[in-house]
């Protein structure tokens, strides 16, 4: 009978987005049983009621801000966010048609930030980013926002948005692909300070809460580690190479990464609750493609507004080294030629075999920051800089020819 009383008091509206919002969840769950998308290990996407809720959300915080008749748009941001960008390119078309056809539904798509105002807010591309309160922000004109750049940066501007509880992003691709940089970036403009912590297979909960120290008097008190420092500043946070991490480690994160954003100390008791401005961002390579990355599970994974970055596309990544390198362009097209002959010889041979000794495009940076006057001292530069990886004579002469 209650519910017989609250459909009564519901307008035939909104019945009818209740109605589309359900046909969508349930379109999404088809496509994946029926193995018509796949998720990034090649598998069949989870969309849970999590996805459903963070959907609905993402529409509600952006519809507190927004008309009431741009709900159909709300949705269908909300449904990127939550149902398109965990999935890899090729399986996103699908899931995007649904989108358009059931939640758009005819509606005209507009950018949410031409219709939301607030000046402690700044613009990044559709949508607006609370302004932090860093006193001091260095702006570094190095970041190149290529076309492919870009898009993912909208991708993780949607997930930190004004409207939104700044949901935890976890951002996967190769060495050099600029994750990391990503972030920072947006740190930056938005004017947030930003930390970083980097895991490696020791990496020990002490290193992100804290631990008791000797003071100058010599009596033990505890120091708060870095990311109880960040939640309870408003900071934002970058955990490089996340499935690098132990399982411990990660555990401690589960609270923190749901609705609540708690952090429990274990050594004092105390439970923090994060500042709003508060922002955690993840990083890590592909598990099975680089030595010790772990496969992280589907819960924990579920957690995070996953956003998969490929490497830059050779036109791209030549006007990146253009830009940064300040070296011509026939220069940067040589520079990339070069990485993929070595990535090849690599595949084929010992040379350049391990997580280290892999040519990415950090080491083409490097090479062109260089500014080689000529194409002699293009190749010198070259040598220096990755013959000393080599074990042995032979690797030597390849990198040479």
């Amino acid at each position: 009978s209650r519910l017989h009383r609250t459909a009564a008091r519901t307008s035939k509206e909104d019945h009818n987005v209740a109605e589309r919002v359900s046909r969508f969840f349930i379109s999404c769950r088809k496509l994946s049983n029926d193995g018509l998308i796949q998720d990034a290990a090649g598998g069949k996407p989870r969309f849970s009621l999590r996805s459903l809720s963070r959907m609905l959300d993402f529409a509600r915080g952006q519809l507190e801000l927004l008309p009431r008749d741009l709900a159909p748009v709300a949705l269908y941001e909300g449904s990127i966010l939550a149902f398109v960008t965990p999935l890899p390119a090729n399986s996103r078309d699908p899931v995007l048609k649904l989108s358009r056809e059931i939640l758009l539904a005819g509606s005209m798509w507009r950018r949410i930030s031409d219709f939301i105002s607030a000046s402690d807010c700044i613009k990044i591309g559709g949508f607006l980013v609370e302004s932090g309160n860093a006193k001091e922000v260095v702006q570094k004109d190095a970041f190149v926002t290529t076309p492919s750049v870009a898009k993912t940066l909208e991708e993780v501007t949607r997930a930190v948005a004004v409207g939104t509880n700044k949901l935890p992003v976890l951002l996967q691709g190769p060495t050099a692909a600029g994750k990391t940089s990503l972030v920072s970036y947006l740190a930056r403009t938005t004017k947030h300070k930003i930390i970083r912590i980097n895991n490696h297979e020791h990496t020990d909960v002490a290193e992100y809460l804290g631990g008791y120290l000797v003071n100058e008097h010599g009596v033990p008190c505890f120091k708060e580690g870095p990311l109880v420092e960040a939640a309870r500043k408003g900071w934002w946070i970058v955990l490089d190479e996340l499935n690098l991490a132990p399982g411990e480690v990660l555990e401690a994160l589960n609270r923190l990464l749901d609705d609540n954003r708690e952090l429990t100390i274990p050594e004092t008791g105390e439970v923090v609750k994060a500042s709003p401005r508060f922002a955690l961002f993840a990083t890590q390579n592909p598990p099975g493609l680089y030595a010790g990355r772990k496969e992280l599970s589907q819960a924990f994974l579920s957690r995070f507004i996953e956003i998969h970055i490929n490497s830059m596309p050779d036109e791209e990544l030549s006007a990146v080294l253009c830009h940064r390198g300040r070296v011509p362009e026939s220069f940067a097209t040589s520079i990339i030629s070069i990485m993929h002959d070595l990535q090849i010889e690599r595949s084929s041979s010992k040379l350049f075999r391990g997580k280290d000794g892999f040519v990415t495009a950090r080491d083409l940076f490097r090479w062109a920051s260089r500014v080689p006057r000529d194409r002699e001292e293009l190749a010198n530069f070259a040598l220096f800089l990755l013959a000393e990886r080599a074990r042995d004579p032979e690797q030597v002469e390849t990198i040479r020819r």
